[in-house]
């Protein structure tokens, strides 16, 4: 971004690893949360399936379809050209040995701590647990994945927003154009959704969206509305726009493309159970090693391969 650019970076990281240290509980005073949890015991058939979770301006949607877990990220102002309120992308997790086809499946929503907890077991009966949560001071969001036994997580960032793509103009309320909300209601011209920029590092995927203020809905709408000789006086909420985040991992290693998107997988080794302290929680784990999905705070540092750092 130019210095003497009035803009706003929105940005934010997605985490996939391993974790030792559960959400802070929030005391006994809250106890009473746990009888309202939402359990479930078989897997979804879509994202309709899925269950909310959410932290500061953060929300996500979470489920297990054909044993692998996906979630759905969204953030307060991931607006485009258009003014559409956009998701920030998909993230699959795909773990080998696959711990949902024994016959094991839990997912539940935990109100008290803010997380939602997927659990399995290996062949042999190993327990593996995944836990998505959000930070609330910084946007980051969490994939804690463990297993007492090695095991491979593979994240995959998904992005449908790799094309331009025209919004038909059907007449319905409901059709695509709608995301827009009345910024082009009645338009008979073309509309686009603008492709966002995903590039793959040796250990992260970058992905962001920079709204192009010569095509936004404000410029469209001061023109439409014949309020160009007061344009200087209106402010234009998309002005150098920029959102995105990243999809890292300590440790992880670019495993190639997808044809829905990129994937980084790293193997979790397995090591000797003991206790540790990590962010105020002490607590006995195997797994050593710790990774993390992030959305970043400057998307002009993450196109120079800035990395933020691990917590």
């Amino acid at each position: 971004m130019r210095p003497n650019d009035v803009g706003r970076v929105m940005m934010g990281l997605i985490a996939v690893g391993c974790s030792v240290c559960h959400a802070m509980d929030n005391g006994s005073d809250l106890d009473w949360l746990d009888q309202y949890n939402v359990t479930w015991t078989s897997q979804s058939t879509n994202s309709g399936d899925s269950m909310p979770v959410s932290g500061g301006d953060i929300g996500l949607n979470v489920w297990v379809e054909g044993n692998e877990l996906l979630v759905y990220m969204g953030r307060a102002g991931y607006r485009d050209e258009n003014g559409a309120l956009l998701r920030a992308g998909r993230v699959r997790v795909q773990l080998t040995p696959n711990p949902f086809i024994h016959g094991s499946f839990r997912q539940e929503l935990k109100l008290r701590k803010g997380c939602v907890l997927v659990s399995g077991v290996l062949a042999d009966g190993t327990p593996v647990a995944t836990k998505v949560w959000t930070e609330v001071a910084r946007p980051i969001v969490h994939l804690d994945i463990h297993s007492d036994k090695p095991i491979t997580a593979a994240a995959t960032y998904e992005s449908w927003r790799t094309e331009d793509i025209e919004l038909p103009n059907d007449g319905s309320k409901h059709d695509r154009r709608g995301m827009c909300m009345i910024n082009y209601d009645a338009y008979p011209g073309k509309v686009f959704l603008r492709k966002d920029q995903i590039r793959a590092g040796n250990e992260l995927v970058r992905f962001h969206h920079r709204v192009d203020n010569t095509r936004d809905a404000f410029n469209f709408q001061v023109k439409q509305q014949g309020l160009e000789s007061v344009r200087e006086q209106l402010v234009n909420p998309f002005k150098s726009l920029v959102w995105g985040g990243a999809l890292v991992g300590d440790k992880f290693a670019l495993a190639g493309e997808t044809n829905y998107g990129f994937s980084v997988a790293h193997r979790l080794e397995n090591h000797n159970s003991f206790s540790g302290t990590t962010g105020g929680c002490t607590q006995s784990f195997a797994l050593v090693e710790k990774a993390l999905i992030v959305l970043a705070d400057d998307v002009e540092r993450l196109g120079q391969g800035w990395r933020i750092a691990m917590p």
